[in-house]
């Protein structure tokens, strides 16, 4: 009896990892070294058709040569410029991030020993460097880059 359960339930699971197809995807190329950049259906995208012309949301792959961003469907060469968050823009803000972060906590501790030397003087100035560079990332992270057609970016759909 519970072999047969087994069974079944291997079955079913079988079946279903083979019935998932892949899906399509929009990717970014970059034009310094060809390398590219694959956007998962359902991320959070900017894309504007001219320079005013701004469409927000959530992206699906309609067919092999349009996107849907929102309600509205989109060609991919009518596309003037993409701003996004990819996994290595997120990775680099973090990284950069972190150093900024580190300087601000030491010169908050520096200031807590109450001394007076050249160290507390150099971590004061780094600490309000600290800061903004932290601010810098935070935002950089949050908001990602834009790619713009103009400067050679190129969007295709795989």
């Amino acid at each position: 009896m519970h072999a047969r359960i087994i069974l079944i339930f291997l079955l079913m699971f079988g079946f279903s990892t083979f019935a998932q197809t892949d899906t399509l995807n929009l990717y970014l190329i970059n034009p310094k070294n060809k390398s590219e950049k694959k956007l998962n259906q359902g991320k959070r995208i900017r894309v504007w058709k001219t320079e005013t012309d701004v469409i927000k949301g959530k992206y699906t792959v309609d067919s092999d040569s349009t996107i849907k961003v929102g309600d509205e469907v989109l060609a991919i060469k009518d596309l003037n410029s993409v701003k996004c968050s990819t996994k290595e823009d997120m990775f680099g803000s973090a990284v950069a991030g972190v150093l900024p972060l580190v300087f601000t906590t030491m010169g908050i501790v520096d200031l807590s020993k109450n001394t007076l030397g050249i160290g507390t003087k150099l971590f004061i100035l780094e600490s309000g460097i600290g800061v903004g560079g932290l601010t810098g990332c935070t935002i950089g992270f949050l908001y990602g880059r834009q790619r713009k057609t103009e400067k050679g970016w190129k969007y295709t759909i795989k």
